[in-house]
């Protein structure tokens, strides 16, 4: 069937306006996601999740057995402060610098309180969402200035992983007092 205005064959009503596009909306008690966008995107979102927040409810589950040995992977580290507790404790300022601040803390905390040596975009969203910051605009020039101007962070194995100096972790210890 050809579209008699421009001679070109028409879609039908079921043909998807971009193949390439794609839609996942997930909700439970605990979190709500929706992403859309490219298939890869949403393929790689989801299993970005997949690996972090349904890993680590399956062993706060697994843990919340009776007779159960400790998670290795979960947010609740025995020993080990929440995300929520280390930023509170942290003494980070108020207005200008203070979302700087904010950033080494987490990257901080990934690397010593949950042994991930480097981060991404991902990893500092997800911080800013438990402890109910607003993350910036663009956290990617953030992090870029943070790198290149002030020498906080190195680049990691690939394109978008970040670790931190040592410069980077001299600041925080000033800020929690080690």
């Amino acid at each position: 069937m050809t579209d008699p205005r421009t001679s070109l064959p028409s879609p039908g009503p079921a043909a998807p306006a971009d193949p390439t596009f794609a839609r996942f909306v997930f909700k439970s008690n605990r979190l709500e996601v929706e992403f859309e966008g490219r298939d890869d995107f949403v393929t790689a979102q989801i299993q970005h999740l997949r690996d972090g927040f349904f890993r680590e409810e399956a062993a706060a589950a697994a843990a919340a057995a009776p007779g159960a040995p400790a998670p290795t992977g979960s947010s609740a580290v025995p020993g080990q402060p929440s995300l929520e507790e280390f930023y509170r404790r942290a003494k980070s300022r108020q207005g200008r610098g203070a979302l700087q601040e904010t950033v080494l803390i987490f990257a901080y905390f990934l690397r010593e309180h949950r042994g991930q040596e480097e981060f991404g975009i991902d990893n500092l969203n997800a911080c800013f969402s438990l402890v109910g910051v607003t993350p910036p605009k663009s956290l990617a020039n953030t992090l870029g200035i943070m790198k290149r101007t002030q020498k906080f962070f190195h680049a990691g194995s690939r394109r978008g992983q970040y670790t931190l100096t040592e410069k980077g972790t001299a600041y925080v210890k000033r800020l929690i007092g080690a």
